[in-house]
C-alpha cells in the first residue's frame, strides 16, 4: 500500500496508519475474542473491552530505525473485563484464567497485555466520574458483547469528573517520575530499557500536568488532540506563563507517543528537572481544589479520612505533615516532588515507604 493512502486511512488503533500493525491488532482481537469466548469463563463475560491508547485510537508505534522498516507495538494492551451479576469465587476463577493467558499475548506480542479484575457493570456504572472508568466507556473497542446495550449501561456520563480524580492523577504520575529518578541517579550509562522508561515516565507527567488543569476547568475530553486545542479556552483562568508551558510540553509529549524516539541520559536530567517544576506549578494553581475534600461525597469523604489515618505512620517517617480531614493524595505528591528536587540519592528504605503508600492510595 502507497505512503499515500496510508496517510489517508484512519487507524482504528494507532495516531497514523500503518497496515502491519492494524493487521497485527485485528489478527490479536479476533484470536482473544475466539479464546475466550470459547473458555469456561464466558458465560460469565459481559463485554471485554480493549481500552488505553490502543482503545483510544491513539497508541504508539515504535520504529526500530530509519533503515529498519520494522514496526513495533509501544504501549501496553489494556482490556477490561465486566461480568454479570456473579459469585466472589466465579470472579476469582475468571482473574486466574485471564492472569495465565495475558502471559501468553506478552510473549507473542513483546508488551504488557493486562486484564483488568472483573467488575460488574453496576459496579462500573455507580463510579462514572472516575476517570478510568470514563476514559473506558468514552474511548474503547468492544471486543465482545452488545454494543447497543453497553451505551444503555453506560450513557449518559455524569458532566464532572470527581475532583479527587486530579489528585490521584498526578500522584500516579509523580510516582512514575519517583521510579525514573531512581535510574536517573544511577553512576553508569543508561540502557535503551532504562531510557524507554525514564521518557515513558517523563512523558506521562507532561501529559498529566496538562490533563489536571482541563479537569479543574470542566474541559477534559479523552481525545489527547482535542485536548490540546482546549487549552486556548484557559486564556485569563491560568497565567499566561503556565499556558505557554502547558501548549508546549503538552505538544512535545503527544509526539512522543506517536513515535517514541530516544535520546541520552544529559537530556533526561534536564527534561526531568523542567518536568518536576512543571507538576510543582500545577499543584500549586490547584492547591485549593486538590486539598479539599468538600467537593466529595459522605462515603468518598469517610474512606479519604480513613486513608488518611491508615497512612499516617508511613507519613511521619517521612516527616510530612498531613491533615486527615484533607486529601492524602496531595501530601504523598509534594512530598516526592521535594524528594526529588533535592537531586540526592534517596534511600531503599524511603522508596520502599513511598511504594507502600502509592500502592495503599491506588
Amino acid at each position: 500500500m502507497s505512503n499515500r493512502l496510508c496517510a489517508t486511512r484512519k487507524s482504528k488503533y494507532t495516531f497514523e496508519y500503518e497496515p502491519q500493525i492494524e493487521t497485527l491488532l485485528d489478527n490479536t482481537l479476533t484470536q482473544i475474542r475466539k479464546d475466550i469466548s470459547s473458555s469456561s469463563s464466558a458465560p460469565f463475560i459481559k463485554y471485554l473491552v480493549l481500552g488505553g491508547g490502543y482503545g483510544r485510537g491513539e497508541g504508539g508505534i515504535l520504529k526500530i530505525s530509519t533503515t529498519n522498516p520494522s514496526l513495533k507495538l509501544y504501549n501496553d494492551l489494556d482490556f477490561f473485563v465486566i461480568t454479570h451479576p456473579i459469585s466472589c469465587k466465579q470472579k476469582a476463577q475468571i482473574n486466574l484464567f485471564l492472569s495465565n493467558y495475558a502471559s501468553k499475548w506478552h510473549n507473542r506480542l513483546g508488551i504488557d497485555v493486562d486484564f483488568s479484575k472483573a467488575y460488574t457493570s453496576r459496579y462500573i456504572r455507580n463510579r462514572r466520574n472516575i476517570l478510568m472508568w470514563r476514559e473506558m466507556i468514552l474511548g474503547s473497542i468492544l471486543v465482545i458483547g452488545d454494543e447497543k446495550q453497553f451505551k444503555k449501561d453506560f450513557l449518559p456520563l455524569p458532566i464532572h469528573i470527581a475532583p479527587s480524580e486530579i489528585g490521584k492523577l498526578l500522584m500516579n504520575r509523580v510516582f512514575g517520575l519517583f521510579l525514573a529518578h531512581q535510574r536517573l541517579q544511577k553512576k553508569t550509562p543508561l540502557t535503551i530499557e532504562e531510557r524507554d522508561f525514564i521518557a515513558k515516565n517523563i512523558n506521562k507527567a507532561l501529559l498529566a500536568c496538562t490533563d489536571a488543569i482541563l479537569i479543574a476547568n470542566n474541559l477534559y475530553t479523552f481525545k489527547t488532540k482535542n485536548r490540546l486545542q482546549n487549552l486556548s479556552q484557559l486564556q485569563g483562568k491560568i497565567s499566561p506563563s503556565l499556558l505557554k508551558n502547558l501548549q508546549e510540553t503538552y505538544s512535545t509529549a503527544l509526539t512522543f507517543k506517536q513515535n517514541p524516539i530516544f535520546f541520552e541520559k544529559n537530556y533526561y536530567i534536564i527534561h526531568f528537572k523542567n518536568t518536576l517544576k512543571l507538576c510543582k506549578q500545577v499543584i500549586d494553581s490547584l492547591q485549593e481544589l486538590l486539598y479539599t475534600l468538600k467537593y466529595l461525597n459522605l462515603a468518598q469523604k469517610l474512606k479519604s479520612i480513613k486513608q488518611s489515618l491508615l497512612l499516617r505512620k508511613s507519613f511521619t517517617k517521612l516527616k510530612i505533615k498531613n491533615n486527615p480531614f484533607l486529601s492524602p493524595y496531595i501530601y504523598a505528591t509534594i512530598g516526592m516532588i521535594e524528594l526529588m528536587i533535592l537531586e540526592e540519592p534517596i534511600s531503599h528504605k524511603t522508596s520502599l515507604i513511598y511504594r507502600s503508600i502509592w500502592k495503599q492510595l491506588n
